[in-house]
């Protein structure tokens, strides 16, 4: 659905999408080997309704293994635990794939945020608005998003397997964030309540 934004060209878009993508991929292939660790071991390894993913989907199950909060309030993040652990049982790969990807539509989010704040009222009107500037605001949002998919503060965030509920936490948030400014900015009402309804469901997920 369009919701009304000039927004840089496609190509210039792409090309930036895959130099965040090729970014995030070196800076984590090192870790899809890393064993699990600590809590990853409490919460994946040792999670009855993590090994069973029918849990999810039946309350019999669930009042059976007398869940605890940590499964009342996070309970997309342990579904995603569930999936892995049905597609790959204790094959670390798996769950350290799924972190990385998050972490690199959390570094997608990261560009559109910082492309879409320029195109507030407030940013619009601090410029020429001729070509040059678009470049250079898509370059600083380009810059954004690669120093947050490579800075090293996010290590555990992705590395750490358990940590993925922060990043899922992230990306929710971002989501919201960046469908909120898309409603605001958009010429129809349709594309208007779209983006609304999104950000309000993404940051219920998020919380």
């Amino acid at each position: 659905m369009s919701f009304g934004i000039q927004i840089p060209t496609r190509k210039l878009i792409f090309f930036s999408l895959f130099l965040i993508t090729i970014v995030c991929i070196i800076s984590y292939a090192n870790t899809l080997r890393v064993p699990f660790h600590a809590d990853d071991i409490e919460n994946i390894v040792y999670r009855t309704y993590v090994m069973n993913i029918n849990a999810f989907f039946d309350p019999v199950k669930i009042e059976k293994f007398n869940l605890g909060h940590d499964f009342r309030i996070r309970k997309v993040g342990f579904f995603t635990f569930a999936v892995n652990y049905w597609l790959h049982g204790d094959d670390v790969a798996g769950y350290h794939i799924v972190n990385i990807a998050i972490h690199i539509l959390n570094g997608f989010l990261v560009y559109f945020l910082v492309l879409l704040t320029f195109r507030t009222p407030y940013f619009r009107g601090q410029g020429s608005g001729d070509s040059s500037q678009e470049t250079g605001t898509a370059l600083i949002a380009l810059f954004t998003a690669l120093l947050f998919v490579s800075h090293p503060i996010q290590t555990q965030a992705v590395t750490y397997i358990v940590q993925r509920l922060a990043s899922l936490a992230t990306l929710f948030y971002l989501l919201s964030l960046v469908m909120y400014i898309k409603s605001r900015l958009a010429s129809r009402q349709a594309g208007k309540l779209t983006g609304y309804v999104i950000s309000l469901i993404s940051a219920v997920l998020a919380m």
